[in-house]
């Protein structure tokens, strides 16, 4: 599952809660979908 556009705050928990190793995070959706591609 691919995530973007997420903000500090929502990051931060996602990280604590080591979830950022379950989802590919994207800064922006432009370069979610490209990932896409």
């Amino acid at each position: 599952m691919k995530l973007c556009c997420i903000t500090p705050p929502v990051k931060k928990v996602f990280d604590v809660v080591e979830l950022l190793d379950l989802f590919e995070v994207y800064e922006t959706e432009s370069s979610a979908l490209d990932s896409l591609a």
